[in-house]
């Protein structure tokens, strides 16, 4: 797998306030739907105070850097640090002796990350809220057996893929999700409930974001994002379903991200008809992983 070049930028009209806190005074900056360091490709403008912004470059910033760090060296995507890149990267393995880590060139390092993997999200089984702030999940891995299979020697060797903090990596896919919202339907537009997550007020996040239990086929792009209405208990919720390295087969989330209000006999109808109008008409964000 190879990145790709750059497919054309999307960018929406600007919001004109901070979709998070609703602040219209001062500097706005663009918002990246899919952070810039995963190669993102869909720009909301005037849309993030820099409040805001410093809280979810935060949690974006720890995802990055330690869950998906050596695949954006091995992918060459986007940094504003290229100086800082490395040339090689640490290979580690767990033997009967410990752990041995081994530097390797960036182009011979084999193309492997992880991912959790979320039950779905406790609102689409029409449970009441309740807090939790545990996270039930396990752990997908892309990690080609061609590659990786030089670097274990031995049979009782096992390799670290990387860790994974599913909390911050929640509130990233909260924070995608609703700005994806917000520039498709417009600020204002639904009563959001996700933002308490994004904000860091909530960790309550089973409530609303959750995974697919079997993936789609692979895509051709390296991430999709697309929107849809799901009906449950009479209450209409906008779901946001997005699949990050979609290319590499990875797993596909939702996050709920807001609501319209209870549904009638009408409504239903013509929300049936445009979620089948958009349904084949998924935003992706960038090129493929080849």
């Amino acid at each position: 797998m190879a990145a790709q070049p750059d497919a054309p930028m999307k960018t929406y009209d600007p919001v004109g306030r901070c979709i998070y806190c609703g602040e219209d005074k001062g500097r706005l900056g663009e918002e990246h739907i899919i952070p810039l360091g995963l190669d993102g490709n869909i720009v909301l403008p005037l849309a993030s105070c820099d409040d805001c912004s410093t809280i979810t470059g935060k949690f974006e910033g720890v995802v990055q850097r330690t869950m998906l760090g050596n695949i954006r060296v091995k992918l060459g995507m986007k940094t504003r640090r290229k100086k800082d890149r490395p040339k090689k990267l640490d290979i580690f393995i767990k033997t009967s002796a410990g752990e041995e880590a081994t530097p390797v060139p960036v182009s011979e390092f084999p193309h492997m990350f992880a991912l959790p993997l979320l039950g779905k999200a406790r609102v689409l089984h029409g449970l009441p809220e309740f807090h939790s702030d545990v996270i039930g999940c396990g752990f997908w891995a892309n990690a080609p057996e061609d590659e990786v299979r030089p670097y274990l020697k031995d049979e009782n060797h096992k390799l670290r893929i990387g860790a994974v903090r599913a909390d911050f990596f929640c509130r990233m896919l909260s924070k995608i999700a609703y700005s994806f919202a917000v520039a498709e339907f417009g600020y204002g537009a639904f009563k959001p409930l996700v933002l308490p997550i994004i904000l860091g007020k909530s960790n309550n996040y089973g409530h609303l974001v959750g995974g697919d239990p079997q993936a789609p086929l692979a895509s051709e792009h390296l991430h999709d994002v697309s929107w849809e209405y799901q009906i449950v208990r009479l209450q209409v919720y906008i779901v946001v379903n997005i699949r990050l390295f979609s290319k590499a087969g990875a797993p596909q989330y939702h996050v709920v991200v807001g609501t319209t209000g209870i549904i009638t006999p009408q409504q239903r109808q013509a929300l049936d008809q445009e979620a089948r109008q958009q349904a084949n008409n998924a935003c992706p964000d960038l090129g493929s992983l080849g």
